[in-house]
């Protein structure tokens, strides 16, 4: 592994996957994010992203353990105050309130909804465009 981010000297994230003390680090919403394409995928990359664009509250902070996990972010969220002394106790309550997300749904559920959805294509395309079983001069009227 690197040693260095090739970006250490254009970057300013609080946040950096090569920082020793990780699990100790904060983040302010209006502070920089990772820019490290190689940390595209990580929690906490996405978690950090979500949280500035939904929020406008920069006076308060967010943990590393709050931001490693994958959580639904609204224009409510708020991070923990800085002049809060007892702030590893209230990022216990906050993890408490903000659960991390599973999977939305299984990949058996998921194949089972495709399935579904190409056999209701099958039959509306039967519907639309019915297979013609008789000539078409049958179905015609005959008039005297």
């Amino acid at each position: 592994m690197q040693t260095q981010c090739k970006f250490y000297d254009r970057c300013s994230a609080p946040i950096c996957p090569f920082f020793s003390g990780l699990e100790s680090a904060t983040w302010y919403p209006d502070e920089e994010v990772c820019r490290n394409p190689d940390f595209r995928d990580a929690q906490w990359r996405k978690t950090q992203l979500k949280i500035r664009r939904k929020t406008n509250d920069t006076d308060t902070f967010y943990t590393f353990k709050m931001l490693n996990r994958n959580i639904i972010v609204t224009k409510a969220i708020k991070g923990l105050k800085p002049d809060n002394e007892n702030w590893r106790e209230k990022e216990k309550t906050w993890l408490k309130k903000h659960p991390h997300r599973e999977k939305a749904i299984s990949e058996e559920h998921k194949q089972k909804l495709l399935d579904g959805l190409l056999k209701h294509r099958e039959t509306t395309k039967l519907a639309i465009d019915p297979p013609l079983t008789k000539s078409p001069e049958s179905n015609s009227q005959k008039f005297d």
